[in-house]
């Protein structure tokens, strides 16, 4: 289901700084919202965030035909492509921001934090570098989606400091990863599966470093999208306004209605299997973004070894009749799981599968799984302990 998005933003100086670096952008026509948090000084940061955010939106611009074509083609393939087209563009951006600090002397060094949302027909394409977050909001629940690129968040990683620490700490502002610091930089990117009514935050640390997440979740469900922005800026402002504040918020809604293969909750239904049901909605977002969509026609026949061997099966719509191994036959409905030894234990799970009538499939197959899981190690971990108790349980 292609979704639409309506965004409102707002920038602001706050209580502490003479100058804004903070820059943003809202593209409603290319459905593209970024936030970015300048450094430097001297000026230099508000170039750094400004011209990062200028060229990535150029370099989707320019490549927007083929972001149509990935949004057609809602697949992990094409998943994986989108996130390299990120990596690409901000990476672009790397370079003209370093390129421009090795001009001038006084803009040695400066660099931008950088997060982001693109919305890529049924899914939104998260990417992050430094400590400018995106959240999301889903039925009043309010979950991180970026990790902040801190020495802090490194500590807590590895156990040396207390998130309930993070404050006090001295090395709190020291960034790990920023664009233009170098001639490039490793972007985290994630696939978010999107549901109406879905509402994003992107901001800068001068919103999150002083309003907490209760609150951000408070008034992220206000009735008025467009008030938002200025009324998280005046509850930073209102905590002391030490750094500048940007926030911009979208909001998706279904472009036309939805047929009933569109109705699963993907989520709900990858968190009631037990391999995944520990998961955060973050992680859970990394394995479904990992997925092909297939259709299957009535009466078509579909071998284990059709790439089903190692792979895990959802049934979008339709009605599918799977040969189990013995030989006994059992009929799944829509929103049926099958395969899901095949995807953990890397055992053939039935003999076949044949369709009654049009039928639309979600498949999660082992290898595009490990591929996604490939920059998340400590994701990769807990999923394999999962699988491992899996098929233990088994």
């Amino acid at each position: 289901m292609p979704f639409s998005a309506r965004a409102f933003g707002a920038t602001d100086v706050g209580r502490k700084r003479q100058g804004n670096e903070d820059a943003l952008l809202i593209d409603e026509e290319h459905d593209l919202f970024l936030v970015a948090d300048g450094m430097g000084g001297h000026s230099a940061g508000e170039v750094a965030s400004s011209r990062a955010v200028e060229v990535v939106a150029s370099v989707f611009g320019r490549r927007w035909e083929e972001l149509q074509r990935l949004r057609d083609e809602p697949t992990a393939e094409s998943g994986f492509q989108a996130r390299e087209l990120m990596q690409e563009a901000i990476d672009e951006a790397c370079r003209a921001v370093f390129k421009l600090s090795r001009k001038l002397a006084m803009r040695s060094g400066m660099g931008t934090t950088f997060t982001g949302i693109f919305i890529l027909g049924s899914r939104a394409l998260v990417a992050n570098v430094g400590d400018s977050r995106t959240y999301l909001l889903r039925a009043g629940e309010l979950h991180r989606l970026t990790e902040d690129h801190t020495l802090v968040q490194t500590q807590v990683r590895a156990g040396l400091l207390a998130e309930a620490d993070i404050e006090k700490s001295p090395f709190r502002n020291v960034i790990t990863r920023a664009v233009g610091i170098h001639d490039q930089v490793f972007v985290d990117t994630l696939l978010v599966e999107l549901r109406v009514g879905d509402r994003f935050l992107l901001c800068s640390d001068g919103l999150h470093g002083l309003v907490d997440e209760p609150q951000l979740a408070s008034c992220l469900g206000g009735p008025d999208l467009s008030a938002i922005p200025r009324e998280l800026i005046a509850r930073a402002n209102a905590a002391g306004g030490r750094d500048n504040i940007t926030a911009v918020v979208v909001e998706l809604a279904a472009r036309g209605e939805p047929d009933s293969s569109e109705k699963i909750d993907l989520d709900a239904a990858l968190s009631a299997l037990a391999p995944f049901g520990d998961l955060g909605l973050r992680d859970r977002a990394v394995v479904l973004g990992a997925a092909d969509r297939l259709s299957m026609a009535d009466g078509q026949r579909l071998p284990r070894d059709a790439g089903w061997d190692e792979a895990l099966g959802l049934l979008l719509s339709g009605r599918l009749v799977v040969e189990e191994l013995g030989g006994t036959e059992r009929v799944l409905e829509t929103g049926g799981w099958f395969g899901l030894s095949g995807l953990v234990a890397q055992e053939a799970a039935f003999e076949s599968i044949e369709a009654e009538g049009p039928v639309r499939l979600l498949r999660l197959r082992r290898r595009s799984l490990m591929r996604a899981l490939g920059s998340e190690p400590m994701l990769a971990l807990r999923v394999l302990r999962a699988f491992e108790q899996a098929s233990l349980d088994s």
